[in-house]
């Protein structure tokens, strides 16, 4: 049965990146730039379809005090932007009982980064539901809103 943990993903991205250069230094440079240990939450955005490409995966980290967010670039890169909690001006939660969750939040420059249960992933979207929830309840937590 497959967890949404960091741990999980990364078994499934070493199984992407058997006999593929580009990702597998993705893997490395993720390995590189994420301590697991300050991992309070993940997310993976669009990463659990087999017909989307890779480019159009987000990983979001939720760490003590920032969201950090992870792109994959072409090439093998990756990016990582790191956002302090003190910068969300505004966060949006849509729910619906066990079937569907989407959780905008918005920042104090004007962008915004969306979670959607039914959009973010094909087989998970009850399990994505749960990790929309406890994003949202820590964020809310932490930032006293």
């Amino acid at each position: 049965m497959y967890e949404i943990t960091y741990q999980e993903f990364l078994k499934e991205f070493r199984g992407i990146g058997f006999m593929n250069t580009s990702v597998e230094d993705q893997q490395y440079s993720l390995s590189d730039l994420i301590n697991e240990d300050e991992i309070h939450l993940f997310y993976p955005k669009n990463f659990l379809f087999k017909e989307k490409s890779l480019e159009e995966a987000k990983l979001l980290f939720l760490m003590k005090n920032k969201i950090r967010i992870a792109s994959f670039l072409e090439e093998g890169y990756i990016s990582i932007e790191d956002r302090s909690l003190k910068s969300i001006k505004k966060l949006i939660i849509s729910h619906k009982n066990r079937i569907s969750s989407v959780l905008t939040i918005y920042f104090d420059d004007g962008d915004t980064f969306v979670l959607d249960s039914l959009n973010d992933s094909e087989h998970h979207k009850h399990k994505l539901q749960k990790k929309i929830e406890e994003i949202y309840k820590y964020i809310q937590e932490v930032i006293g809103n």
